[in-house]
């Protein structure tokens, strides 16, 4: 839950970031350069677009980041505690059996 939170949060912060660039990399494509530079670019899509413009697309942006973060998180825990309580032995693995 807290991932999931945190990766909201990063995402919404950075997600203009990641409309600039993305402007940015498809013009080259066009071959039409409207935008020149990170600041410019934030800059033309705030004036012409106002903020929707630099917030567009966000929500299916975080309904795949947010659960990739999840996901990312609960594994590493998981794999994390499982090998605290693995020991290598020989050729074998032999878990550690807690003592009351």
């Amino acid at each position: 839950l807290a991932s999931a939170s945190c990766k909201t949060v990063a995402a919404a912060s950075t997600y203009p970031h990641e409309v600039a660039r993305t402007r940015m990399r498809e013009q080259a494509r066009s071959g039409i350069f409207k935008y020149k530079g990170m600041w410019q670019t934030l800059g033309v899509i705030g004036k012409e677009e106002g903020r929707k413009g630099l917030y567009a697309g966000m929500g299916p942006h975080l309904l795949k980041a947010v659960p990739n973060a999840a996901i990312m998180f609960l594994t590493y825990e998981t794999v994390n505690t499982w090998l605290r309580k693995c020991t290598v032995s020989d050729d074998c693995i032999e878990m550690k059996v807690a003592k009351n």
